[in-house]
């Protein structure tokens, strides 16, 4: 059965100093009472860094680190793993679990195995190969459990196979999908409200938009399917809309770039039309933006759009004559380099790997991890690669609301195909009425003010208009 998490538990004068390190124009305190304000800081205030550290506090740094993004320890590793072998290949009825959610995804990198698979570490150093063929072998895996507090429990599965052999062979990408199937009808238990299957990383790509997906579960009718997508452009939306109306430039002299125009960019850059922002559309596909530009244009007569295909040359050029961007593409690696951004930029990354590259706050580009929503209730072990707090992935999101929300009535819909704008408005009020938000400005594990990047987004703006 899935077990309950601790939440995190840091020392207030730990807490205090781990911002105060990452925030340096804002002072160091101990007061409960700065403990919310060192969050959301009011500009302007200087201090003085210390030049020297104590190694004891050197030593609490690290601690603190350490619990803000602590992942699972290995013997809870090595149990779901343990589990998986026994419901993949036991051919025995076994005990079945309540379970409300899952959310599917699959390794990103070749490294990514060592945070999965770490009781494996000496096989790796040994023989290397070997461990590289064993893992691509091994079957989806059960590799964390969720509880929440409305009770709704989720299950994390992963295949261990890798974004390109996902997108190269499309049988074994099938036949993990059916080998998943009989994996989850044989750990769960029949749920009369349906398990919501929820997609991540390049699931919903490989699976055009989820549909091969449903397809395969549909057979018994036990799940609902969703890619995540609709709560993954509402958190972009509304993160970059937020920071717009903080910034009081007025809208029609915004212009955001959109760098990948598939579902995701496309469904972003139409939601920030339609409230009158300006756009660049950018992608490797010149055909897909001349039928965008031109449906777009069509739409809002009134609006700026711009399109621009990528190249690594000209990209930075591009993006010089915009003031944030969105990127929602695919890819195995880094698409720009850090020279490539400008100065003062702001990166909203929802790219599975990521795309941008995350910079230190001294270099003063930000990229923020994209399709973030604020969900205090939810808790995990995993670490996505942004810590382990209330800051969920908007795909996961979705799957876990859509549950929430067929505890009641099944008022939202999951998300195949192309998204619904009528869906996109229940899901939207469905946020507000459960106060969902988005989730924190953050860059890796650490949360960035709100005023550093309102202040980026008005120099970028006089760059920009002079």
């Amino acid at each position: 059965m899935p077990s309950k998490t601790q939440d995190v538990t840091v020392p207030l004068n730990l807490f205090v100093k781990n911002i105060a390190r990452h925030h340096h124009e804002f002072p160091i305190t101990k007061s409960p009472k700065h403990q919310e304000w060192l969050l959301h800081p009011s500009p302007g205030i200087k201090t003085k860094t210390h030049p020297k550290k104590v190694p004891f506090f050197d030593l609490a740094e690290k601690m603190y680190h350490e619990q803000a993004v602590r992942g699972q320890t290995l013997l809870e590793t090595m149990r779901n793993f343990m589990v998986t072998m026994i419901y993949s290949f036991i051919p025995l009825p076994l005990p079945r679990h309540k379970v409300d959610f899952v959310f599917f995804i699959h390794t990103r990198y070749v490294e990514d195995y060592q945070s999965v698979f770490p009781f494996l570490s000496g096989l790796k150093r040994l023989f290397p190969k070997f461990y590289l063929k064993l893992i691509q072998h091994f079957p989806p895996c059960i590799i964390d459990h969720f509880d929440a507090e409305n009770g709704l429990r989720g299950l994390l599965v992963s295949t261990p196979l890798l974004p390109d052999t996902l997108m190269k062979e499309r049988k074994r990408t099938e036949q993990e999908l059916v080998n998943t199937k009989k994996l989850l009808d044989k750990f769960c238990a029949p749920n009369p409200r349906k398990i919501v299957l929820g997609l991540g990383g390049w699931w919903p790509m490989v699976t055009k938009k989820g549909t091969l997906v449903k397809s395969i579960f549909a057979q018994g009718g036990g799940y609902r399917v969703t890619t995540g997508h609709t709560a993954t452009v509402y958190s972009i939306v509304t993160t970059t809309m937020q920071l717009i109306e903080k910034s009081e430039i007025e809208r029609k002299k915004i212009n955001v770039a959109i760098l990948g125009c598939g579902n995701i960019g496309s469904h972003c850059a139409e939601f920030l039309l339609d409230w009158g922002v300006q756009v660049t559309l950018i992608d490797i596909n010149q055909k897909k933006l001349r039928h965008l530009r031109r449906d777009f244009s069509h739409q809002y007569p009134k609006s700026h759009i711009h399109t621009a295909l990528f190249t690594p040359k000209r990209i930075k050029r591009v993006l010089d004559g915009c003031h944030m961007g969105i990127c929602a593409t695919s890819n195995v690696g880094s698409i720009i380099s850090l020279q490539q951004i400008p100065k003062h930029f702001i990166f909203i990354d929802d790219s599975r790997p990521e795309a941008i590259p995350r910079a230190t706050l001294d270099d003063k580009r930000y990229t923020l991890e994209g399709g973030l929503l604020s969900i205090s209730g939810l808790r995990s072990r995993f670490n996505f690669g942004f810590g382990n707090d209330h800051n969920t992935l908007g795909c996961l999101a979705e799957s876990f609301l859509l549950a929430w929300d067929s505890m009641d009535a099944q008022i939202v819909e999951e998300t195949v195909g192309r998204i619904d704008p009528n869906n996109f408005k229940l899901f939207a009020s469905f946020c507000d009425l459960k106060g969902i938000t988005p989730g924190a400005y953050k860059m890796g594990d650490l949360v960035i003010a709100e005023e550093r990047l309102i202040h980026a987004l008005l120099k970028r703006h006089n760059k920009v208009v002079s």
